[in-house]
């Protein structure tokens, strides 16, 4: 059975004249050999060797508090929690991580797509990630974009202005751009190369129909409509109307299908000139200040009769043939008959006699 030995107080416990035990603590011992040693509170080790196991291992400290576990496995069976900020291991290699093998944790680097550096940032190689690996789901925030300066990666389709500012209230200056598809390749060209090629002359086609008056106007030089075949003008209101400056000088219009053509301007009148021989000429005035009378320039020729509502006929050198309205017709000064002249009725000659 067990022996108990009991010291007097403040005694210790002396064996073999080597080993002390004194309240608990055994000291001057080189070896204890036993099948079991159990230190019922805590074990001291002052020595530098520290404790010594069966095969030689041995948990060793030094001066700065590291303890050192000499041994080719050493196995816990319970949790190892370590409360300082380091766990340091033979194998320190930079960007190293713990890798379980199904086994043991061993010190891996990471290599492939993703790799992780000493300060723990990770980053993912470039072209890696492709857009089966994007859930449809994910939602990416604009902040988080970058700019896509590389050509031809965004899709006209994918471009969405309704968001922008609206520019209803700005004027366009030469270097505003515009994007255009330039054989596929987008690119973007000013508000000045548009100018350019617009003023340059478009081909046109056919220009459909407005809903609004529509002007057409230039700061400088001439309209022209060149056709190959007819100009075309279609006036649903009836009139077609040529102005000077906003003023209106003349008009065509359609009156019940009659072609009726207005001299605009109170008392301006109505001149049709001609080329005649290289030199231009006035073939005929009508005259809007004189009720519309007409100068010819030279010679009327009536193929059928010629009515006069009139009263006289003036000759340039003053010459009339007058008629009455009792139905005689006088001729004032010489007048001269190369043919016979015949008379229904009473025929009057000044001085001289009547026959």
């Amino acid at each position: 059975g067990a022996v108990n030995i009991t010291p007097a107080s403040g005694s210790a416990i002396v064996l073999d004249g080597t080993i002390n035990v004194d309240a608990g603590v055994v000291t001057g011992a080189t070896s204890v050999t036993s099948a079991a040693f159990v230190a019922s509170t805590s074990l001291d080790v002052t020595g530098s060797t520290g404790i010594i196991l069966q095969n030689d291992e041995t948990i060793t400290n030094s001066t700065d508090g590291t303890v050192l576990v000499t041994a080719l496995t050493t196995t816990l069976s319970g949790d190892l929690t370590v409360t300082g900020d380091d766990l340091t291991m033979g194998t320190n290699t930079s960007g190293a991580a713990l890798i379980g093998d199904g086994t043991n944790f061993n010190p891996v680097v990471i290599s492939g797509d993703i790799s992780i550096g000493a300060t723990g940032a990770a980053a993912i190689g470039s072209g890696v990630i492709v857009n089966a690996d994007v859930s449809s789901s994910a939602a990416i925030a604009d902040s988080k974009l970058a700019t896509i300066s590389t050509a031809d990666k965004v899709s006209g389709a994918a471009v969405q202005v309704d968001g922008a500012t609206d520019g209803t209230s700005i004027t366009l200056a030469d270097a505003d751009k515009f994007i255009v598809d330039d054989g596929g390749t987008t690119k973007y060209i000013t508000a000045s190369q548009l100018n350019t090629y617009t003023s340059a002359g478009l081909a046109a086609d056919d220009i459909s129909t407005g809903n609004a008056a529509v002007t057409i106007s230039t700061s400088s030089g001439a309209v022209t409509l060149d056709s190959p075949a007819d100009v075309v003008l279609d006036a649903d209101g009836a009139d077609v109307k040529i102005k000077d400056g906003g003023t209106l000088i003349g008009t065509f219009t359609n009156s019940s299908s009659d072609f009726v053509i207005t001299s605009n301007v109170s008392d301006k009148d109505m001149i049709f000139k001609g080329n005649d021989g290289g030199t231009t000429i006035t073939a005929l005035t009508l005259d809007m200040s004189n009720g519309g009378a007409a100068s010819f320039n030279d010679d009327l020729t009536v193929s059928r009769d010629l009515h006069v509502a009139g009263n006289d006929i003036v000759f340039g050198n003053g010459e009339t043939i007058s008629n009455a309205t009792d139905g005689t017709i006088a001729i004032t000064g010489a007048a001269t008959v190369s043919s016979t002249l015949t008379a229904s009725a009473n025929l009057a000659v000044k001085n001289g006699s009547t026959s």
